[in-house]
């Protein structure tokens, strides 16, 4: 029964946490544009996410 609540509350905490971020991040991203940035920070994550997907892709 513990193991279960456990679980539960595991998996709670992480659907928290995610939702938090992704918040935040969202009004990051809102206040960036604003500073005109946006297009840099862009560019960079396609870049960091190019190479995350090539590595995972290659790692399999």
């Amino acid at each position: 029964m513990l193991l279960v609540f456990n679980g539960w509350f595991l998996c709670l905490s992480v659907n928290y946490f995610v939702t938090v971020g992704f918040v935040l991040f969202n009004i990051m991203s809102i206040n960036i544009q604003f500073s005109g940035l946006n297009s840099a920070l862009d560019h960079a994550v396609t870049i960091i996410t190019n190479i995350r997907v090539d590595n995972f892709v290659h790692g399999l």
